[in-house]
């Protein structure tokens, strides 16, 4: 089941990159250099992106990790609203 979970993992990933969203160039913090951002991985991107949009929801949450933090069901809510 870790071997099927790691392969669904790479393919729902591997095209989160600037190179096929460039609009997640939005997601650059002030003083962050393009460079650094493309140094992330797809999990951090993905993760600064779920975060972009809480703060745009007025949210103080912030998720950490994809486990504990998404557990209660209220970042999706915040996010999909």
């Amino acid at each position: 089941m870790s071997l099927i979970w790691q392969i669904f993992k790479i393919i729902l990933t591997e095209k989160i990159n600037l190179k096929e969203c460039p609009h997640l160039i939005r997601l650059k913090k002030e003083k962050e250099t393009l460079e650094d951002l493309l140094k992330l991985s797809p999990e951090e991107l993905l993760l600064r992106w779920l975060n972009f949009h809480l703060a745009n929801a007025g949210s103080k949450r912030i998720a950490t990790n994809f486990t504990k933090d998404l557990s209660d069901g209220e970042i999706y809510i915040l996010v999909l609203n």
